[in-house]
């Protein structure tokens, strides 16, 4: 459920998962959500859940960041 070290180190990659979260989560407002589950097995298209789990932070929630096509990565590209 975590990303490549390509898409991690590489700005371009990892600022496409960032996405926003109560205050209470982040003081920014924003997180990086690598996490992340495929909701169809192999084909085309692959919908994808990214989220991030305060399951045992502040919220006791998880926040769902974005559910759709893959996002952008070296082999998308």
């Amino acid at each position: 459920m975590s990303e490549s070290r390509t898409v991690n180190t590489n700005g371009r990659y990892s600022t496409s998962r960032v996405f926003g979260v109560p205050q209470e989560v982040h003081p920014s407002g924003r997180v990086f959500m690598e996490a992340h589950i495929k909701l169809r097995k192999g084909g085309v298209p692959a919908p994808r859940v990214h989220f991030h789990d305060d399951s045992g932070g502040a919220t006791g929630k998880v926040w769902v960041g974005y559910v759709g096509d893959h996002l952008p990565n070296a082999q998308t590209n």
